[in-house]
This record gives C-alpha cells, structure tokens and sequence, in this order.
C-alpha cells in the first residue's frame, strides 16, 4: 500500500463483511506509519479511526482539529418530557433525537452551559456524527 492514501466515499458501496474487512486492513496500515484521507459522509463508520477532523463547508475550513479537542468544545444536553430551559430553544442548540428515557438530545457549544443546571447535562460525549451535524445546521 501507498505510504498516502486519498479515499472518497469508499465504503458506502461496501458490505458489511467487506466494510469491517477493508476498514480492519486500513487500521493496520496507518499503524504502521501511512496516511489516509477520508471523505466521507458516513461519520459514524470512521470515527473510531479519526486522528485528526477536517470541516469543509462553503469552501471553508470549518475546523481542523483532533477528535478529543473537537469533542471537547461541545456538550449534549438532555431535556425531559416535563422540564424546559433556555438553552433548548437558544439558536445554538442542535436536537439531535430522543434518548431511551423519552428526553430529547441536544448538542450545544461548551460555553453556552455555564448557567444550565448538572442534570440536564449528558455523561454522554458528543459524537463526530454530533458535531458534523451542529455544524450543518449553524452557521457561523
């Protein structure tokens, strides 16, 4: 295998077996010191592989940064059946679809939770697919 990689969509016309497969044989390679690029749409399928994230939206670099670092710039929020709060309806708040409990998912930008109370907030991190999507529906 090449020592750079450039991949564009590669696995949405895989199977599962080949996808695993296929995605297993990549790991491996950049273990041993490759690079590889990936665009890709499916976010959730190469997270667990993600180094390093790159945004591009509206011929812009939205961001550049590790998985961690981006994760750690944002925040889910939980809001429950019977109980409202400010930043559910804050323009910077993205739903993100209900959890197991029946409580609608949010994911925010870290310094809007400042004033949110502890239980609203989610142990759950945030996901690459949680960030891609915030910033799909906010704009800067």
């Amino acid at each position: 295998w090449p020592q750079l990689l450039l991949l564009d969509e590669i696995t949405s016309v895989l199977d599962p077996v080949a996808r695993d497969y296929f995605l297993r044989k990549l790991r491996k390679h950049v273990d041993e010191g490759a690079t590889v690029i990936v665009a890709t749409n499916i976010i959730s399928e190469v997270q667990q592989y993600l180094d390093r994230v790159i945004l591009l939206q509206d011929k812009r670099v939205r961001f550049n940064s590790s998985l961690n670092e981006l994760r750690g710039q944002f925040v889910r929020v939980q809001k429950p059946v019977n109980e409202d709060h400010a930043i559910f309806s804050s323009k910077e708040s993205v739903e993100l679809g209900l959890s197991d409990n029946g409580a609608l998912n949010f994911i925010v930008p870290k310094e809007l939770v400042r004033d949110v109370p502890s239980h609203l907030i989610s142990a759950v991190a945030p996901s690459a697919s949680d960030i891609f999507l915030f910033m799909s529906k906010v704009k800067e």
